[in-house]
């Protein structure tokens, strides 16, 4: 019952989007000593701006998470209607994100990956390209200058533009300026950094931040046993999705296949990011979430079998509360 109506595109079903993300919120703003919550080491100076402006504040911190959050929900479902990824027009993929991203505790106060990743959301947007142009050069300066700014929140994000190599790689011809362009966007950003650093007589202090972020280690986070279930069954249902698009990909259009491509590229790359690189922890599940809400929403609305996406769905929901309570 309750996937049927997040599967709507009924107008009110906008409406019904932030409260779903504020009930997810709701228990850490009236019990913030009840979870654990991230703890700043060494902050890229964006960040350290911004969370300066409020002190660090809690609430404060809480609240600007759950509107980031709810924008970048808007956004992603913007992209989808876009590029008509899922055939059937939905706000499935709003509730799905906010699921996933809601799952983390650490999540409901200001992480510097939350802001980083509404940078590659609209990276993303500007990348996922339907015209045919030769060369789309403007672009991707403009995606690697977003991920360059991004990285300045959080500097892991540095790390996705291997995205926009599958990208270009799936999406699009090979152009060699398109590539090289998306470097000098990535770099752009730090050149203006170094350039006011040098004025301000920082230079030495602005390159010691960025190494300590590039050399920083982050243990694995300790998680419950209903955590543990939880994003057991959620990369469960990931899987049977993946799996689930092998067999239906030759229905979809051919531009939709691509997008359906970069998508489990994408996945599967961030796993890697977790794997391989040591100081992406937890952080990386909000980079997860993206692709990962694209493949479940389209297996949600076209799997035919009613009662399996109800009782998986209410499932993933209970462990979800369970998960989030306990």
């Amino acid at each position: 019952m309750l996937l049927k109506i997040f599967k709507s595109h009924h107008p009110f079903i906008i409406f019904f989007i932030p409260l779903f993300a504020f009930s997810i919120w709701f228990i850490t703003f009236f019990n913030p000593h009840s979870h654990d919550y991230y703890i700043p080491d060494t902050n890229m100076f964006l960040y350290s701006w911004f969370t300066g402006l409020y002190n660090n504040n809690f609430f404060i911190s809480s609240i600007l998470s759950l509107v980031l959050i709810i924008i970048q929900t808007f956004l992603i479902i913007r992209i989808n209607f876009k590029y008509i990824f899922i055939r059937t027009r939905t706000y499935l993929p709003a509730f799905i994100y906010i699921l996933i991203i809601g799952s983390y505790i650490p999540f409901h106060n200001l992480h510097p990956v939350i802001i980083g990743n509404l940078f590659l959301i609209l990276s993303i947007n500007k990348f996922f390209i339907n015209k045919k142009e030769k060369n789309l050069i403007s672009n991707y300066f403009e995606v690697g200058l977003l991920l360059s700014i991004g990285s300045l929140f959080y500097f892991n994000l540095i790390y996705c533009i291997v995205l926009i190599w599958i990208s270009l790689l799936i999406l699009r011809t090979f152009y060699w300026r398109e590539w090289f362009i998306s470097l000098i966007g990535l770099s752009f950003g730090y050149l203006i950094l170094f350039i006011i650093s040098f004025f301000n007589n920082s230079l030495d202090y602005t390159i010691d931040i960025i190494f300590n972020n590039f050399k920083s280690f982050y243990l694995y986070p300790e998680i419950s046993i209903f955590q543990l279930i939880f994003y057991s069954f959620l990369g469960f249902l990931i899987f049977i999705s993946v799996i689930n698009l092998f067999f239906t990909i030759n229905m979809k259009k051919i531009q939709t296949r691509k997008y359906f491509g970069f998508f489990i590229w994408a996945i599967i790359i961030s796993v890697l990011f977790f794997v391989l690189i040591p100081s992406m922890s937890m952080d990386v599940l909000i980079i997860i979430a993206i692709p990962a809400t694209y493949v479940l929403s389209d297996y949600y609305v076209n799997t035919k079998s009613k009662w399996w996406k109800e009782s998986t769905f209410g499932i993933l929901l209970a462990l979800l509360i369970l998960q989030i309570i306990l």
